[in-house]
């Protein structure tokens, strides 16, 4: 179903993911029921669903997932949050704070988008 302007009112899951770039998301390296305490290598795309004490580091990609919690050092190319961080943020490339995201910590990006739905304390410095 389409309305007069050929979109979708309302899409499938799967066309939602494909508009927000998550179709080819990846497994968490951490998952929902799991705990880690110490650093990790984000060299790729990774996708956090559990809780990670520690700092998460390299030239990848991180998403922190709705239910996933994570208190650390950030630095990465990009990152998006739907979950939960406590700890600063230094990103190559940008910060996504998605809907329900919450950070508490500072950001040091060039660029930064922090959707109204999110929960944010902290200072940022934005540009290159």
């Amino acid at each position: 179903m389409t309305n007069e302007g050929g979109v979708d009112p309302f899409p499938t899951l799967e066309r939602l993911n494909t508009i927000a770039g998550l179709q080819n998301d990846p497994p968490p390296l951490v998952p929902a029921a799991g705990r880690f305490t110490g650093q990790v290598a984000v060299v790729a795309h990774t996708r956090i669903d559990g809780e990670v004490a520690g700092s998460l580091k390299g030239p990848g990609r991180l998403r922190v997932c709705a239910h996933a919690r994570v208190e650390g050092v950030i630095e990465c190319a990009r990152v998006e949050i739907q979950g939960r961080v406590t700890g600063s943020i230094q990103a190559g490339e940008s910060v996504l704070l998605g809907p329900g995201g919450q950070l508490d910590g500072d950001v040091d990006a060039p660029t930064l988008e922090v959707s109204e739905e999110a929960r944010w304390i902290g200072r940022a410095r934005v540009g290159p």
